[in-house]
């Protein structure tokens, strides 16, 4: 496992692999709003935001409360 130090050193492309290949990558949570999920399915479901504090993206994760 590469610490902060050693990877700042490092190349770009070098540091990126460093963060992508770890086994776990702690990324902070972040709440933007909330959302009502109204239909579900196998490998999709559809949601409207009912609220929100800042822009939401693609792929953000969606917690249950």
């Amino acid at each position: 496992m590469t610490d902060e130090v050693e990877r700042a050193k490092m190349p770009f492309r070098e540091r990126m692999r460093t963060i992508i290949n770890q086994d776990r990558l702690t990324i902070p949570v972040n709440d933007v709003g909330t959302m009502l999920v109204y239909k579900t399915f196998d490998r999709l479901s559809y949601a409207v935001i009912l609220a929100s504090t800042e822009p939401v993206e693609l792929f953000n994760d969606v917690v249950s409360p």
